[in-house]
């Protein structure tokens, strides 16, 4: 995984003495896994292409003499993060201003941090593995203008207005996951998400999909799943947008009940109709 995500493989470091003895002007991926970086000196001088760092399952790290060198780095691309214990978000982060990808995920965070608006450049943000059940702090990504691609996945999440105001008015956001959380609705709100192009709501108890939903011009794909009865509006035929126009409509009919208008039968500009797990 670590070696796909930059242009050439990840180089795997294991101590300081790796960054500071190195030379390699040819690498611009990182990886860090499976290690104590509680006396890890995080200096990248010697990797001027570096692009993206890579850190999994790790302790004990120095989060604001990580993003200080890392912000020396002005064309630092991405920033991944995972399993190691965070729940913070430095001021450090604001010389990282071209980052636009930011993967915290199944780390120790409560609420999405503030520090965050410090990225302008942001295009995608994943924090999955969250415990945001109890977090009534909704922090408005007022900055974050750029972003088309949001993963809250597992974030124990109750109420979808709040992830929805935490968005910009003008946002961009494309790509919405708040899959395997304890959402139960869609509210009005989700019209915000004009860009909106894929929605996946993997949750258990999210009983229907709302009539805004459907009023989303740019939406091509609902992934849906977990228990859902999938009920579509009666009256969806009358809507400018419709599921004719949907180029992915992924249902799993072993397990759900599919309702729908006659309409549906017609999928006239259907691209694509995933059955899983059917052969």
């Amino acid at each position: 995984m670590a070696a796909a995500l930059g242009q050439q493989p990840c180089l795997s470091v294991k101590n300081s003495e790796q960054l500071h003895q190195l030379f390699r002007a040819d690498i611009d991926c990182i990886s860090m896994v499976n290690i104590n970086l509680s006396e890890f000196d995080f200096n990248f001088s010697n990797f001027p292409n570096l692009k993206f760092l890579f850190i999994d399952n790790c302790t004990n790290i120095n989060q604001k003499s990580l993003y200080k060198d890392l912000s020396k780095l002005h064309w630092f691309e991405r920033l991944q993060i995972t399993n190691s214990k965070l729940n913070k978000l430095d001021s450090g982060i604001v010389g990282l201003k071209q980052l636009t990808a930011l993967d915290f995920s199944y780390n120790d965070f409560d609420k999405i941090p503030c520090e965050l608006n410090l990225l302008p450049q942001l295009k995608s943000l994943r924090f999955c593995g969250m415990n945001l059940e109890a977090s009534k702090q909704c922090c408005k990504l007022t900055n974050l203008k750029k972003l088309t691609e949001v993963d809250l996945t597992s974030c124990n999440i109750k109420n979808m207005s709040c992830i929805l105001d935490l968005l910009p008015d003008d946002n961009r956001v494309e790509t919405l996951d708040l899959s395997d959380n304890l959402i139960i609705s869609c509210p009005k709100e989700i019209k915000k998400l004009k860009n909106l192009e894929t929605i996946a709501i993997y949750n258990k108890g999210f009983k229907s999909f709302p009539p805004q939903l459907f009023e989303l011009e740019s939406l091509r794909s609902i992934l849906v799943g977990s228990d859902i009865e999938v009920k579509f509006p009666s009256n969806l035929q009358h809507k400018k947008m419709n599921i004719l126009w949907f180029s992915t409509l992924d249902v799993d009919i072993e397990r759900y009940k599919i309702k729908y208008p006659n309409i549906f039968w017609d999928f006239y500009h259907m691209d694509e109709l995933r059955f899983p797990f059917i052969n």
